[in-house]
């Protein structure tokens, strides 16, 4: 067997061997949300990553670390095409979409369709957002505060107070036990804490009814 033959089986079994030590994406959805950081994350598979790049089709990219791109985009689309070079050789192309990102919903722990029951369990739990289940997990914010006005039913003020955390206190759980069937409770001033973006006034509120 001459050399060139001996040398291009190596090269051959050494492509074939290295297949599987080339960069991937890494725990990639299939949306991209508008007005967030959408996180890029690759596998280096011990490769250099000076000679890893991404290159998208629209949007704003940067680098947050060896294995960590941030994307921001800013219109909505279809067909968003998001490539992956090692040695500037195009290792994997990522078709997604872009879209806006879905509003949450605020509910208690214990309501029922925005009701309390007075007797049976007075106390309405954690307050808390309700995401969608394609909303990014590193965006989700919780609550730290909010205000409640209990108002009976024929529109008197009865107890207002503000909560300095997701639940009602014991005091103001036992301001609502004594509530008339029909009262409404209001809930305004929500903070709220975002992992990123810290604390945050949020333009949320919400009303329960009080029932037997």
């Amino acid at each position: 067997m001459n050399n060139k033959l001996l040398a291009l089986i190596f090269l051959v079994s050494s492509v074939v061997c290295n297949a599987s030590n080339i960069p991937a994406f890494k725990d990639m959805g299939e949306t991209l949300f508008i007005g967030i950081e959408n996180t890029i994350s690759i596998d280096l598979k011990g490769c250099d990553p000076e000679l890893v790049e991404i290159k998208v089709s629209s949007g704003h990219l940067y680098k947050r670390s060896d294995s960590t791109y941030i994307l921001n985009v800013s219109q909505v689309e279809d067909e968003f095409k998001i490539k992956l070079y090692y040695k500037k050789v195009i290792c994997e192309i990522k078709s997604m979409k872009t879209a806006r990102i879905p509003e949450p919903t605020l509910t208690f722990e214990f309501e029922n369709d925005g009701k309390i029951y007075r007797k049976k369990n007075a106390n309405p739990g954690k307050l808390q957002f309700i995401y969608p289940a394609t909303y990014p997990e590193h965006q989700k914010s919780k609550i730290m505060s909010f205000f409640i006005s209990m108002v009976d039913p024929s529109g008197m003020s009865m107890y207002s107070a503000n909560m300095r955390n997701d639940s009602f206190d014991e005091f103001s759980i036992n301001q609502l036990k004594r509530l008339n069937p029909g009262s409404t409770i209001h809930i305004s001033n929500i903070v709220s804490i975002h992992p990123t973006q810290g604390a945050r006034q949020t333009h949320y509120s919400k009303q329960l009814i009080v029932v037997d």
